[in-house]
């Protein structure tokens, strides 16, 4: 993180202008280079004072802005801080209300911490509100953030363990989100920390592997991000963490049991289509078991070989309509949903699986053949004879394979 002189200039210059009112007389304790440094409180306005757009908060959030208006946001640039403040004040609205509130009934009580030239560590929300706050009353005091002030050679990398120690490892910090969460994990390695040093930066009882484990998630997101073509996009899979937690267990496991890259390569992609297809996580958590099962686990891969296939036909087909147009300059527009392909292609994978399902649940009570049949007869009842579909050539064969095990079943008797 470059420190700007001009912005530290403007600071300095504040604080011997109005060293009565600014330098407050509390002193905030913290960990730099391992060892606790009482650090000078001011309280600054903050028009001096900058977002930090590398807020491991809201990490997904900026990268999905970024990608939406199709730059990098600049903190220092007025719109862009509008862009920022209003990302974090949105980012969880119900706690952003409740901040407001105890901000206007009490004020700021703990200070926030800043860069030597004004970028803030740890208090963007508060300012964000604050300076909401001021926009809508007009009133001077909201116009100010209290705060510590790190040294002028503090660097990158002593910012980063600042910031996952007062952020990710107390227990009464706001939640990250856990994708956010894997992002900041990331962000250390990025800037030439060891998932061993970051371990040892987060007082929670973290490990190495611990560490590894996420950015092995996190590679497992991004695969799945290139795969359903929306790279980078970490907004779309807010929400589907635990599947993916689910899926990473599948594929250690059949790690451990020494399955071979194609078979690791279709309990992958099998996640991934349960994924595009909406399931529940639980869903993905049984891939490992089918993968055990030799039968099941042929006919899950060729199913998965059956998906490849079609995906590849619609990229033919898709680079053919782009050599058709290629005189014509294609609109450039933010992709907000799944291909419609993919989403396609994932709901007949979806019922192929379910299928699988149904005969590794059968195998699994093969000594109960009331159970079975019961289900089975069920399942046989519930189809309208009507139905034109029943003329289809694989239904009959169906059909007749049927009757025949029935009629094996009934002369063994």
């Amino acid at each position: 993180m470059e420190i700007s002189s001009a912005k530290a200039d403007e600071i300095d210059s504040y604080i011997r202008d109005n060293e009565k009112d600014c330098l407050q007389y509390n002193k905030l304790a913290i960990q730099l280079k391992g060892e606790r440094r009482p650090l000078e409180v001011y309280k600054l306005p903050i028009e001096l004072l900058i977002y930090n757009k590398r807020n491991g908060r809201f990490a997904a959030e900026i990268l999905h802005k970024q990608d939406e208006i199709r730059r990098e946001l600049d903190p220092s640039n007025a719109e862009d801080r509008k862009i920022i403040k209003e990302l974090l004040l949105r980012e969880d609205e119900n706690a952003t209300k409740l901040l407001k509130d105890d901000l206007i009934k009490v004020g700021q009580l703990e200070p926030g911490i800043i860069t030597f030239d004004g970028v803030v560590i740890n208090a963007n929300r508060r300012m964000a509100v604050f300076e909401d706050l001021l926009e809508e009353t007009s009133d001077s005091k909201y116009g100010f953030l209290t705060v510590a002030r790190l040294p002028q050679n503090v660097d990158e990398k002593e910012i980063y363990r600042l910031e996952i120690d007062l952020q990710l490892s107390r227990p009464y910090r706001k939640e990250y989100g856990p994708i956010n969460e894997l992002l900041k994990v990331q962000e250390g390695i990025k800037i030439g920390l060891t998932p061993k040093q970051i371990a040892s930066s987060l007082f929670g009882g973290f490990t190495e592997d611990d560490i590894k484990e996420r950015l092995d998630r996190l590679k497992l997101i991004e695969d799945y991000l290139e795969y359903i073509e929306k790279p980078g996009e970490y907004e779309e899979v807010k929400r589907l963490h635990e599947h993916f937690i689910d899926l990473q267990d599948d594929i250690s496991t059949l790690r451990k049991k020494n399955m071979n890259a194609k078979e690791i390569y279709s309990a992958t992609i099998t996640g991934f289509q349960l994924i595009i297809a909406d399931v529940p996580h639980m869903d993905v958590r049984i891939i490992k078991n089918l993968m055990a099962e030799k039968n099941i686990k042929e006919s899950l891969m060729e199913s998965v070989e059956k998906v490849d296939r079609l995906l590849e036909d619609t990229q033919k087909v898709q680079e053919e309509g782009k050599e058709e147009q290629k005189e014509v300059e294609p609109k450039k527009t933010h992709k907000k949903r799944k291909p419609k392909a993919l989403i396609k292609i994932a709901g007949e994978f979806k019922e192929d699986f379910k299928d699988l399902v149904d005969t590794y649940k059968a195998h699994k009570e093969s000594d109960k053949p009331k159970t079975l049949l019961k289900r089975a007869l069920s399942n046989l009842e519930s189809i309208d004879p009507k139905n034109p579909n029943l003329k289809d050539t694989e239904i009959i064969r169906l059909l007749k394979n049927i009757v025949e095990i029935a009629t094996k079943l009934i002369e063994t008797k």
